[in-house]
């Protein structure tokens, strides 16, 4: 007959066997875990290189990419929060542009109006990107490739790629379409200096139900000082001697302060279209 301490040694024994394999797939959970904190952060460096890499060719757009996620992401938060929950969407507002690394140079970085063929070959950069970004099960890189294909398509229906209209267009390619736009006349290119806000105010409330959906318009405008805010912290190079100006420079000496609205309603909306 076996004796009371035995039979509870027996016991101890056999609760430690049966919790070993709980411990062990513990073990393992929390490897995993480790495992995918560490590639998430492997994909973010991903990530933010390759909008880097784009940025490299051009030295008067350095931080656009940065500006217009983090704007972006405060908007979102605040007109789609639903949307703004997805991990996906910081990596997808980050490379909106990055199919602009297959169009050439000299499209580019032309300071002068580009040509109806050139233009072509320009906005063949949204495909460029939705295709190097397609095909993955991964929804990062599902959501960043339909941010890529559909942040110039217009409201009207008169936008790039798909020619899509109102809400068949992705609410998240409707809210990097309006911080884009901000940005691009707020800073410097290739083509042109900086516009002073209320120019750049100006082109954006006339193109209200045009090009960008009017309710995310009217929010933005409506956040625009806290907007800002969060674009200054992201500034593009101040002079470095060889004419790199940054937009602060620019403005407060007064520059191009004779610039029309109307002009670059067409000019940078409409036709030029390199944002």
């Amino acid at each position: 007959m076996t004796s009371a301490p035995v039979a509870a040694s027996h016991q101890r024994v056999g609760l430690v066997r049966k919790l070993i394999p709980l411990l062990g797939a513990r073990a393992a959970h929390d490897a995993n875990q480790a495992a995918l904190r560490e590639l998430g952060d492997l994909l973010e460096a991903c990530v933010t290189a390759l909008a880097t890499a784009l940025e490299l060719r051009d030295d008067e757009t350095g931080g656009h990419a940065q500006r217009v996620t983090q704007v972006a992401l405060e908007l979102a938060a605040i007109v789609a929060p639903d949307l703004a929950v997805d991990p996906a969407l910081r990596h997808g507002f980050l490379l909106h542009d990055i199919g602009k690394i297959g169009i050439p140079d000299a499209i580019l970085r032309k300071p002068g109006k580009l040509s109806r063929d050139e233009m072509a070959i320009l906005q063949t950069h949204s495909k460029i990107g939705a295709n190097m970004l397609a095909g993955s099960s991964s929804p990062v890189l599902q959501m960043a490739a339909e941010i890529a294909m559909h942040h110039h398509e217009r409201w009207d229906g008169a936008g790039y790629p798909d020619g899509l209209a109102g809400r068949e267009i992705p609410e998240a390619a409707r809210l990097v379409a309006i911080v884009d736009v901000y940005d691009a006349l707020s800073h410097n290119r290739v083509y042109r200096k900086a516009l002073p806000e209320a120019c750049v105010v100006k082109t954006m409330t006339d193109a209200r139900g045009k090009h960008f959906d009017p309710r995310l318009l009217d929010l933005f405008l409506s956040l625009l000082p806290e907007m800002r805010t969060i674009a200054q912290a992201v500034p593009d190079e101040a002079d470095d001697g060889n004419g790199h100006w940054s937009p602060a420079t620019d403005l407060a000496v007064g520059a191009r302060t004779d610039l029309q609205p109307a002009r670059y309603q067409v000019d940078e909306i409409e036709s030029r279209r390199s944002l």
